[in-house]
C-alpha cells in the first residue's frame, strides 16, 4: 500500500512539474510600503505590487524601450485595462490597501516604483 502511494504521488509531482514548466512565467511581488522595486518583465508575466496596511498612495511608473502592452488592475485584481507602452513611461497610481497587478500581453517592460530624476 505505502509503494503505490508513493508511486502515486511521483506522478503527481512529475505531473505538476510538466504542467507548470512550459510557461516559464515570472510571477512576483513588491511590498511598495517597504521597498521601491525595479526590474523587468517579458510576455506573460505578473507582477503584484502590494500597498496592504500603507496611508498612502503609490506611484507606479512603465515603461519600453520598444513596443509593448500590459493588462493593469489597480484596484486588487479586478477592472483589469489593457495600456499600450510605446517608447515612453506610462505613470499609475494607486491607494493605500490595494494591490496593482500587472500582466504583460506583448512585449517586454520595465517598472520602477521610485521617480528617476
Amino acid at each position: 500500500m505505502a509503494k503505490k502511494l508513493v508511486n502515486l504521488m511521483m506522478v503527481v509531482l512529475l505531473g505538476m512539474g510538466l504542467f507548470a514548466s512550459p510557461a516559464m512565467a515570472l510571477t512576483d511581488s513588491c511590498w511598495v510600503k517597504y521597498d521601491s522595486c525595479s526590474g523587468e518583465l517579458s510576455k506573460g508575466d505578473v507582477m503584484f505590487f502590494i500597498n496592504d496596511f500603507g496611508t498612502d498612495p503609490k506611484d507606479l511608473f512603465i515603461f519600453s524601450d520598444k513596443t509593448g502592452s500590459i493588462d493593469i488592475s489597480l484596484n486588487s485584481g479586478s477592472d483589469y485595462e489593457t495600456i499600450e507602452i510605446n517608447d515612453h513611461i506610462k505613470e499609475f497610481n494607486f491607494p493605500p490597501d490595494i494591490t496593482a497587478v500587472v500582466e504583460v500581453s506583448d512585449g517586454e517592460i520595465k517598472y520602477t516604483t521610485k521617480r528617476e530624476k
